[in-house]
C-alpha cells in the first residue's frame, strides 16, 4: 500500500467504489462517521470526505437523517439505480456474443441544457458507447433500458432517440470502430494495470500472511480504483472485433481475482 501513501484521489469517485464494493452488497444504508473512517484509510482528510458527501447529497444521492449525534445517510433510488447498472457493467461477460445489429443513440439538447448534456455523455460512455459524431453514439448491444435507469433528469428522454439496424458502409467496419473507440488507448491502460497488480497480487498471493480489516479494504479499494477508469473506455466489443493480443481480458480476469484474494467484509459497515 506504501505506493498509494500520497496518492491524491478523487474523491467523488473513491466514495462511489466504496458504495458499490463494501455497502450496496450488503445494506443500503451507512453511518457518516464509518464511512469517513474508510476514506481516511486511503488517505482522504474528514473535512473533504465531509464536503464530497454533502455535494453528493445535493445531487440527490442520498438521502440524511439524524439519530441522536449521528447522520445516517440512506441511497436515493437513482443512486442505487447507478450503482447497481454500473455492477452489470463490471460483471459482463467479456467479448459477449452478438446478433450483428447496431444500437444508435441520436440525441440534440438545447444550449441552456448543458448539465443535461453532460450527465447523458457520462452515462453512454460508462455503457460502452462510443462517440460516432456530435449527438451520435454507437454500441454493438441494446442499453437503452440502462441508460434510462441511470439518468437522473427524466426530461432528458425528451431528447433521445434510439435506432437500431445493419452498417450498410461506407468504410470498413475496423475504420468505424476506430473512429468511436481508441483501442490502442485503452490497451495501454489496461497493459499498465496488469503490471501493477499482477506481481503485487502474486507476492501476497504467496506470503500467505493474514491482512488486517484495513489493509484489505485498501488494496481492494485501490484495485477497483484502477480498473474501473480504463473499464469505462471499454466498450466490450464482441471478440470478432478485438485485436488478437488484447490485454483486456487479462486484466478482467485479474480484477476478478482479486475479489477472492481481497474479500468483501460486511462487518465493515453497520447498519
Amino acid at each position: 500500500m506504501d505506493k498509494h501513501k500520497d496518492r491524491k484521489i478523487n474523491n467523488r469517485f473513491g466514495v462511489m467504489i466504496i458504495l458499490g464494493d463494501f455497502i450496496l452488497p450488503h445494506q443500503k444504508t451507512f453511518w457518516l462517521d464509518e464511512l469517513l473512517t474508510k476514506l481516511s484509510w486511503v488517505g482522504v482528510l474528514e473535512r473533504t470526505g465531509r464536503s464530497t458527501l454533502a455535494r453528493m447529497t445535493k445531487d440527490g444521492w442520498f438521502e440524511v437523517e439524524k439519530v441522536g449525534r449521528r447522520n445516517r445517510y440512506s441511497l436515493t433510488r437513482w443512486g442505487e439505480a447507478v450503482l447497481r447498472q454500473g455492477d452489470l457493467r463490471i460483471f459482463e461477460e467479456a467479448g459477449q456474443d452478438w446478433d450483428e445489429n447496431w444500437h444508435l443513440v441520436i440525441y440534440s439538447l438545447p444550449e441552456d441544457k448543458r448539465v443535461l448534456r453532460h450527465n447523458l455523455v457520462q452515462q453512454l460512455s460508462w455503457l460502452g458507447y462510443g462517440r460516432l459524431s456530435r449527438g451520435s453514439w454507437l454500441s454493438p448491444y441494446d442499453r437503452r433500458e440502462p441508460l434510462r435507469q441511470a439518468l437522473k433528469e427524466p426530461e432528458t428522454n425528451d431528447y433521445l432517440h434510439f435506432f437500431t439496424g445493419d452498417y450498410l458502409g461506407n468504410t470498413d467496419i475496423q475504420q468505424l470502430i476506430k473512429t468511436c473507440w481508441d483501442f490502442e488507448a485503452v490497451s495501454a491502460e489496461y497493459g499498465r494495470f496488469v503490471e501493477t497488480y499482477q506481481p503485487l497480487l502474486s507476492r501476497l498471493e504467496a506470503a500467505k500472511r493474514p491482512l488486517s480489516l484495513e489493509e484489505a479494504f485498501c488494496h481492494r479499494f485501490w484495485v477497483s480504483y484502477d480498473f474501473l477508469p480504463v473499464l469505462r473506455k471499454d466498450p466490450n466489443l464482441p471478440t470478432r472485433f478485438l485485436p488478437d493480443d488484447w490485454r483486456g481480458f487479462t486484466a478482467r480476469q485479474l480484477y476478478k481475482d482479486s475479489k477472492i484474494l481481497f474479500p468483501d467484509d460486511p462487518n465493515l459497515f453497520s447498519e
